[in-house]
């Protein structure tokens, strides 16, 4: 068995690790360490810790790192590249594990060990880093759906301002969040249409009643994952899985829960426009109210059939089409 501390030698056969990221430093914990280490968050400390790792593991070793804004995924990629294994772990999951193993002290030197013992007990599966083009179309949406917000809000104080200079500044303001709106779309879609891939995708998303190209492009930024997962996973992506409330005899209404709200908010509205273009979602959604479904139960069933279904397609690689009576 390898000891603690004091390891200068290869003699492990599989090493954990977590680190916690900030802006300036990353704290790294080994399985193997009862100390944390600090680098750089820069190139020389990614290499710095990869050469820590390889100093002490004979195998590519796995590390959990919580996402933490854009300072995360430098290290990430630099890690994956180096053949570990790099698993993001959701940071209210790292915080509810430290609490569950008694751990209330929170210091970026405790978070990267908690990560580790994370890494060690749960063994999460490691991901790919995001493509600096998906990143950019991320970016992009987020920006878009920032603005529109935003305008929306303004629009709001418009209609209610009595001062005519007021709402002489809103309108400028809005009209420019308008442009700038429709700028970012349009670089969005110019990137989409310069992969293949997203472009096909975007075909494909946008054969199915409800979907606009806005909204399949939200998608493809959102949930890049979109037709390399089953219907559970999805769903659950999403947010549109209801989870089981039970205990005893007592079985409590479902409720949904996480996923992608944002990316879920967006799709409200193809998903109404789907429920009355699509003779399947529209029989489905009759099926719902005939059983006394609130709408907003019936809303967030459509939700998941849709986007079950532009799963279906996208791993099928087809269009959509309407069957035959």
């Amino acid at each position: 068995m390898a000891r603690m501390q004091g390891k200068t030698t290869s003699d492990v056969s599989q090493l954990f690790a977590g680190i916690d990221v900030s802006k300036a430093h990353l704290d790294l914990q080994l399985s193997c360490e009862r100390r944390s280490r600090r680098f750089p968050n820069d190139p020389a400390g990614f290499a710095a810790i990869d050469a820590h790792l390889r100093a002490r593991a004979d195998t590519p070793c796995l590390v959990a790192l919580e996402p933490t804004g854009r300072y995360h995924f430098p290290v990430w990629r630099a890690l994956h590249e180096a053949g570990h294994g790099v698993a993001p772990i959701n940071p209210l999951h790292v915080r509810r594990f430290a609490e569950s193993d008694g751990e209330l002290a929170k210091t970026d030197a405790l978070d990267a060990a908690v990560l580790a013992r994370m890494a060690a007990q749960r063994l999460p599966c490691a991901k790919e880093p995001p493509s600096e083009e998906q990143l950019r179309l991320k970016a992009l949406t987020t920006s878009i759906a920032d603005r529109i917000d935003r305008r929306a809000m303004l629009k709001g104080q418009r209609a209610e301002a009595r001062d005519p200079l007021i709402a002489g500044f809103d309108e400028a303001e809005i009209a420019q969040l308008s442009d700038a709106i429709d700028a970012l779309k349009a670089e969005r879609a110019r990137l989409i249409q310069l992969d293949p891939h997203r472009a096909r995708v975007s075909a494909i998303l946008c054969s199915i009643p409800g979907i606009g190209e806005a909204s399949a492009h939200q998608i493809i930024a959102d949930m890049p994952e979109i037709g390399t997962l089953d219907e559970k996973q999805v769903a659950a992506l999403l947010g549109t899985a209801p989870r089981a409330n039970q205990s005893g005899k007592r079985d409590k209404r479902r409720h949904i829960k996480g996923g992608r709200r944002r990316l879920r908010a967006a799709l409200h509205m193809p998903a109404i426009v789907a429920s009355n273009a699509n003779p399947d979602l529209k029989a489905f959604k009759q099926r719902l109210k005939a059983k006394g479904k609130k709408n907003a139960v019936i809303l967030t069933a459509i939700l998941r059939k849709l986007i079950v279904l532009a799963n279906a397609l996208v791993a099928q690689n087809r269009m959509w089409t309407q069957k035959c009576p």
